[in-house]
């Protein structure tokens, strides 16, 4: 892996997604979410993404009186607003708080390839940070270790 600058969606993209066909129920699309514990779901027409749908966009369908029953085509949103694979975390990052978004889908050509979020993002950076955190802490205790070595053999050679 390379530095935060070069780091790819590819590097830290979760694979599990929630994709359920567009002519899905809105209540059909709810159960899905619930049982994955998930907050966004990818619409496919014959395996094809055509948009997402959101919890809150089905709270707020239903909470609006809207019918179970509906196909969550109707209301999802679209076009999909996705990132590749390929793509630099940075403008990733970026494009997603200039969006609001938290979440995007991960899309090479027509086929979903994973999902990503912000929080993803930041678990992954902490890491990153912690790992260095971690080099830094040793490559000082090997400093301490190799000066009080020396103060060690001085002070050893002094009192001979």
């Amino acid at each position: 892996m390379t530095g935060k600058a070069g780091m790819k969606i590819a590097d830290i993209m979760r694979k599990e997604v929630v994709v359920v066909d567009e002519r899905s129920t809105v209540a059909e699309v709810a159960r899905v979410l619930v049982t994955c514990s998930e907050d966004l779901a990818v619409v496919c027409a014959k395996g094809k993404p055509l948009g997402v749908v959101t919890s809150y966009d089905i709270t707020s369908h239903l909470g609006k009186g809207g019918s179970p029953k509906k196909w969550v085509s109707r209301i999802m949103t679209s076009p999909v607003m996705s990132v590749t694979p390929y793509e630099d975390v940075e403008q990733a990052l970026q494009h997603m708080e200039t969006q609001r978004l938290r979440k995007y889908p991960v899309i090479m050509g027509n086929r979903v390839m994973g999902m990503i979020s912000v929080q993803d993002m930041a678990e992954k950076q902490n890491a990153h940070i912690r790992f260095h955190r971690g080099v830094q802490t040793i490559v000082i205790l090997l400093f301490v270790a190799f000066e009080i070595s020396v103060f060690a053999l001085a002070f050893w050679r002094s009192a001979a």
